[in-house]
Formats: C-alpha cells, sequence, structure tokens
C-alpha cells in the first residue's frame, strides 16, 4: 500500500517510510537486530530453526529475542512448514525489506549459503526451487564482489542442480511457464561454455516448445554447438521435432538426416534417454502422416527405453503416452487391443487423459 511503482515496473517505497522502518530497527538491541536480519533472509515468513542456525555464531536465547520481536509487533507466529519448528511472519512486507537491504551484500551471501546448508536437512514441498533461490542469491552477491572468487563455480553448479531439478519437476507436471523461467535461471547462473548449462538448455527448449517460444530453435542450436556428443545428439532431435511442429523452415529430409545421425550416437553410447527421445519424435512424424499404427509402435518404443531409463512420469513419458493414446483411439488397432493396452498404461499413469 505504501509502495509506489516506477515506469520499469519496479516497486519503490517513499523515503519517509523507509526511514521509518530503519528508525524501528536501529531501536533494537544488537541480538533482537541480529535474529531479525537472519529471518529476513529465509523471507516473509520464517522459522525458529533457521534464524538459531544462522545465528548461532554470534548469540544463543534465539526463542528470547524472537518472544521480544512479537512484543514489539514487528513479527507474529504463524503456521510452520517444519514438524517440531516455530514459524513467524513479518507484520509487513516492508519491515522484511528494510531488515534484509540493511545487511552488507558480503553478509547476505554468507547467510543466504548457510541458509541453503540448513534448509538441505529439511523434507518439504518445493524443495529444490526454494534452496536453488537461496544458492543463486548467494552466488549472485559474492560474484557482485569478487567475479574472480574461488567458491563461485562451486555455488553455481549447485544452484544450477536444484534450479533445474525444480525445472524438470515443473515441466512433469505441465507447468511449462514456470519450468522456462527456472531453466533459464539454471543456465544463466553457468558459465557460456559449461557444457552442464548446455544440458540444461535442452530442457529449455522443450519448455520454449511448449510454450510456443521461438527462441527454442537459437538455443538449440547452441546446444548443438557444445562438445558433448550426446547433448549435440539431443539438440538434433529436439531441432527435427521443433522443425515438424512449427514453420522454422526444416525440411523433411534435414529432419530425417537430424534424427538418424542423432539415433547413431545413442545406440553407440547404449543411451537411454536419447533414444526414447529418437522415437518420440519418430512418432510425431508419423502421427503427422496420419499413420497412427506406425505411431503406436514408436511410442512403444520409446517407453522401453524410458523404463529402462527410469524416466517414468517425466515430461517425455507424459508426451508419448498422450501421443500413444491418440494413436490407439484412431487408428486401426482392434478395439478390445486398445483398451487392454490403456488399462495397461493406466495401472502405470492415471492421469485425466488415461482415465478419460
Amino acid at each position: 500500500m505504501a509502495r509506489e511503482q516506477r515506469g520499469d515496473g519496479e516497486i519503490v517505497v517513499p523515503p519517509t517510510i523507509h526511514a521509518l522502518l530503519q528508525a524501528r530497527l536501529d531501536a533494537l538491541s544488537r541480538s533482537e537486530r541480529i535474529v531479525i536480519e537472519c529471518g529476513a533472509v529465509e523471507g516473509q515468513i520464517f522459522h525458529r530453526g533457521s534464524v538459531a542456525a544462522l545465528a548461532r555464531p554470534v548469540l544463543s536465547g534465539v526463542e528470547t529475542h524472537l518472544s521480544a520481536l512479537v512484543r514489539q509487533e514487528l513479527v507474529r507466529p504463524d503456521s510452520t512448514v517444519f514438524a517440531g519448528d516455530e514459524a513467524f511472519r513479518f507484520r509487513h512486507i516492508l519491515i522484511r525489506d528494510a531488515a534484509y537491504e540493511s545487511l552488507p551484500k558480503a553478509t547476505r551471501a554468507q547467510l543466504h549459503e548457510q541458509f541453503a546448508k540448513w534448509l538441505d536437512g529439511q523434507a518439504f514441498f518445493e524443495r529444490d526451487e526454494i534452496l536453488g533461490y537461496h544458492l543463486e542469491q548467494a552466488h549472485r552477491y559474492r560474484s557482485e564482489l569478487d567475479p574472480e572468487a574461488d567458491e563461485l563455480p562451486g555455488l553455481a553448479d549447485l544452484a544450477a542442480e536444484h534450479l533445474a531439478a525444480a525445472g524438470r519437476a515443473a515441466l512433469n507436471r505441465g507447468d511449462a511457464c514456470a519450468a522456462r523461467t527456472l531453466l533459464e535461471r539454471a543456465a544463466a547462473v553457468l558459465s557460456p561454455d559449461d557444457e552442464r548449462r548446455l544440458a540444461h538448455i535442452l530442457e529449455l527448449a522443450d519448455a520454449y516448445r511448449e510454450t510456443a517460444d521461438k527462441r527454442a530453435v537459437e538455443i538449440l542450436t547452441q546446444a548443438r554447438s557444445g562438445g558433448n556428443p550426446i547433448t549435440r545428439a539431443r539438440a538434433a532431435v529436439r531441432l527435427g521435432t521443433f522443425g515438424l511442429q512449427t514453420p522454422s523452415g526444416i525440411a523433411k529430409e534435414q529432419r530425417v538426416e537430424l534424427l538418424e545421425s542423432a539415433r547413431a550416437v545413442f545406440e553407440a553410447e547404449g543411451h537411454d534417454i536419447g533414444l526414447a527421445e529418437y522415437w518420440r519424435a519418430e512418432a510425431a512424424e508419423r502421427w503427422s502422416a496420419a499413420r497412427a499404427e506406425e505411431t503406436a509402435e514408436a511410442c512403444e518404443h520409446a517407453l522401453f527405453h524410458i523404463e529402462r531409463a527410469g524416466a517414468m512420469h517425466s515430461h517425455i513419458d507424459r508426451r508419448t503416452r498422450q501421443l500413444l493414446l491418440g494413436a490407439l483411439v484412431y487408428g486401426p488397432i482392434p478395439v478390445d487391443d486398445a483398451l487392454a493396452r490403456v488399462s495397461e498404461l493406466s495401472r502405470d499413469d492415471d492421469g485425466p487423459l488415461i482415465r478419460a
């Protein structure tokens, strides 16, 4: 309510409000100030356990200081995410922001990293996304202070790992917009020449394709320039499939060449996910030519490799089953055989399309 919005979309707090909030923070004891700043690192809702872990090097008795902050109406009790812990909520997001912004960048980086270590021992929903965010923030502030810091590569690796896992999970549940954002962040935190960045780009291309984003072709071309033959081959399969589904100018002969060259690499390496992607692309090609029976065959090949790779319930598994269902419904397969196969599929995936 007290925030103003600039033309670029950034929210700006009026100076008078900011000064009042800082005055309230300055009136706290040193211990209370440490506790509220540690809580601000977690977010508007924070937990006693995380504050105790972050503040442990400099003070004890966190419970007493949290009670004091409640009495001063800076925070209030809230529902906890973690069993056996207590949660608190800042009375207003502006209080949280003021406490957080009063921290030097070096301290922010240190506390974000410490919080990620504490959080790594907890079990909760969206774990990878939240872990990835805090590691990303630690990397951001350390790189702003010293772009050559020794710990930056390790932080980047961990942040990218968790952000990519969160993006993959979003893609698997069909939330392509969330997947796109998370996978973009996973790729951005790694250096441009990092092979793992190119691997994340493959999944990002899947999210782009789901949201009809034309950048898919551009980033797949980047991935094909990498040094890893599997990454190059997986990018080729996606380019072939993307060329089939969009007016990208990829002729059928070029698509066939892309797919067959990729298949040779996957077979030589025994790469099941790559082979699953190849057969899923083949199924799409046959479906576009109205060859439903051949589409079903290709889907079955893809599902075989998906199962061997342990990738059940993944994005490619879901998309392959959707295509197989269409081939069973519209193809020349006898009704009893089609119903039996749908029944088998439903044992592994009781999604809305299978139930329908």
